[in-house]
């Protein structure tokens, strides 16, 4: 029987990842941290520990594998503890306790990738381009190079969907403008959506460190055509919406007018509308160059994905579109 120690456990993963270790029949023992926030899922094989005691004085022998699903991207201040110095320190607590395999969950986000930057792999180099960004990949090179005598395996989620989690609202801004009605095009090149389920996310992580894989840095996610995603979700709901199409320079003058309002007045708002338009005019799609290897693991299916987004909305007046 196999034992694993998962730390977050109450976030969008770790808790879809939980879920997952639950239904294994051939896990027996789940130990996670709870910091304070109490555990929605219960179950005799769960052993909890308080997250507030030292990492230093936590005691992994045993543990066949351990999971990191902390992660901090809202406050600056936090950022570097939580995302590069608590996971170097758990690691070092790995190595010292002969832990067999450490799973840290990283982001796409570490490459810094421009709107156009085509396809992105494992191997493509990294800038960096915000804190947060910065110390996933901080991060990254010091586990790589600490890592002695245990497996290191790191996993990229793109944006993650709690497709598992019904009460969850998937992609809100894209859907309330086809709720009304409307579709938003950027120019004559269709970008990519790059989205990945929190349930096909932890299929891989727990198959991944069971498996033989040859690679130790992985990035999961399923793109698909901006447009290609469009005629899915309004396939399923049966709408007809109206097609708004937005020249590139008027995207990109927006995007620059409310980018620099944001920066400028530091107000929250302002930043959500150049964020959607650099996500509907973007041509990079992240894909790994292991991707045979996990579709062997988990299937990788974007048109599934978005169907079940669909499928998730609430009862809509389709009269109001046909």
């Amino acid at each position: 029987m196999k034992s694993v120690f998962l730390a977050g456990a109450t976030g969008l993963l770790g808790s879809a990842i939980l879920t997952k270790l639950i239904e294994d029949s051939e896990i027996s023992k789940i130990c996670v941290l709870l910091h304070k926030n109490k555990l929605k899922i219960h179950s005799e094989k769960i052993h909890v520990i308080d997250a507030g005691i030292e990492i230093r004085s936590i005691n992994l022998s045993g543990y066949d594998v351990v999971y990191n699903c902390v992660g901090e991207k809202v406050n600056d201040k936090n950022m570097y503890p939580v995302n590069v110095e608590y996971a170097i320190e758990l690691l070092r607590q790995c190595i010292k306790h002969k832990v067999k395999t450490y799973v840290y969950f990283s982001s796409v986000g570490s490459y810094g990738a421009k709107r156009y930057s085509g396809k992105i792999s494992e191997s493509t180099p990294s800038f960096p381009k915000n804190y947060y960004e910065f110390t996933k990949k901080i991060a990254e090179d010091k586990l790589e190079s600490e890592c002695k005598n245990i497996r290191l395996l790191i996993l990229q989620p793109s944006n993650i969907l709690a497709t598992s989690n019904t009460s969850s609202v998937l992609l809100p801004s894209l859907l309330k403008l086809l709720k009304n009605g409307i579709v938003l095009v950027i120019g004559r090149k269709d970008g990519w959506l790059n989205y990945v389920s929190d349930e096909y996310v932890a299929n891989i992580a727990l198959k991944l460190p069971w498996s033989e894989a040859g690679h130790f840095k992985f990035i999961l996610n399923t793109p698909i055509k901006y447009r290609a995603a469009l005629t899915i979700l309004t396939r399923n709901l049966c709408l007809n919406p109206v097609k708004l199409v937005i020249p590139v320079w008027v995207s990109i003058a927006i995007y620059q007018f409310f980018n620099y309002s944001f920066k400028l007045f530091a107000v929250k708002f302002f930043d959500v509308i150049p964020r959607k338009i650099y996500e509907i005019d973007n041509n990079v799609y992240f894909q790994s160059e292991a991707q045979i290897f996990l579709e062997g693991l988990g299937k990788v299916d974007a048109v599934q994905l978005y169907q079940k987004i669909a499928e998730r909305l609430p009862m809509i007046n389709h009269n109001r579109y046909m």
